[in-house]
């Protein structure tokens, strides 16, 4: 028996196959195993990595996202207390600052610009926190030398080079 002629939808579908394993027949991507993908949109010399791998790195960026969460969760009291703290200093320090200008202490206003500086970076210190990281407390009860050195650390560190940053959104 003598296949009948095809439909017209079944004919463009076998033409576009057929289109498609020549053209990468072409690119020398026919002999590559199916569990290969490309990184990204470039030419033949662009690094391929397996499927799995990419499957593991989803994985491994689900997981910071939820440690993010639970962070951000788990912090936000005490941020919020330590923020308002902070924005109370700064309150406090510019008014007393605006006095001294107005009374043109130098010396005052000197030292009241350095305490609004340091108020200024606890304030960023809070906001711009590494959302993946514990949070380190800038008021603790019981403070020690380990924590002191990752808190001066977080301090130094620049925002743009630990990825996502910033308050929670929660």
């Amino acid at each position: 028996m003598t296949p009948g002629p095809l439909k017209a939808g079944a004919a463009r579908k076998l033409a576009r196959a057929q289109r498609r394993i020549a053209e990468e027949g072409e690119a020398g991507l026919a002999e590559e195993p199916s569990d290969v993908q490309a990184e990204g949109a470039g030419g033949a010399d662009e690094w391929r990595r397996p499927r799995k791998w990419m499957r593991a790195e989803k994985a491994e960026d689900w997981r910071k996202k939820e440690l993010e969460r639970l962070n951000c969760t788990k912090y936000h009291y005490l941020k919020f207390v330590e923020k308002v703290k902070i924005e109370r200093k700064l309150k406090s320090t510019g008014r007393l600052l605006k006095v001294a200008l107005e009374a043109e202490k130098e010396e005052k206003a000197v030292s009241l610009r350095k305490q609004l500086r340091s108020h200024l970076a606890d304030h960023e210190y809070i906001v711009h926190y590494p959302k993946h990281l514990p949070y380190n407390a800038l008021f603790p009860a019981q403070d020690s030398d380990a924590s002191k050195k990752r808190r001066e650390e977080i301090k130094n560190d620049d925002p743009r080079d630990t990825g996502r940053r910033g308050q929670c959104r929660c």
